[in-house]
């Protein structure tokens, strides 16, 4: 019998998804990715692509910039 408290993976997100989130087109991903550059990704059969949140999240971290005084 499953329990309501069994833990689930979270869904992989679009490029569409990632780019409302990240507030950039999803074109601009795409760009990174050619470049190597953004957020890890997730490349599925082909010309799937799909992102993990916790990858977001450790990007979003990498790139924030501290406040000096």
């Amino acid at each position: 019998m499953p329990t309501a408290n069994k833990s689930r993976t979270p869904p992989l997100l679009t490029c569409q998804e990632v780019g409302e989130f990240l507030g950039v087109p999803a074109g601009t991903l795409a760009q990174w990715r050619s470049q190597r550059r953004g957020p890890q990704y997730i490349k599925l059969e082909g010309r799937l692509v799909r992102y993990r949140l916790a990858d977001l999240e450790s990007y979003l971290r990498e790139h924030v910039v501290p406040l000096t005084r």
